[in-house]
């Protein structure tokens, strides 16, 4: 039987996996370029949020998971 810990850090871990992904597009969208990243507040912005988001969902994984 699963513990019900475990669907919930799946569940986590698919959301903290898309997060990576939406990273990656934005990333690509701007060209990976670090200048555009300093010079644009959108680029930062729609990067930030999401490593925010990442940082916040990392908090609700069980304890077990974390070690």
């Amino acid at each position: 039987m699963r513990d019900k810990n475990q669907d919930i850090d799946k569940i986590i871990i698919e959301k903290i996996i898309k997060y990576c992904d939406q990273i990656k597009d934005i990333m690509t969208r701007f060209d990976y370029s670090y200048d555009l990243y300093q010079s644009d507040i959108t680029f930062q912005y729609s990067a930030n949020m999401c490593i925010l988001q990442i940082g916040e969902l990392t908090t609700r994984l069980s304890e077990n998971f974390k070690q």
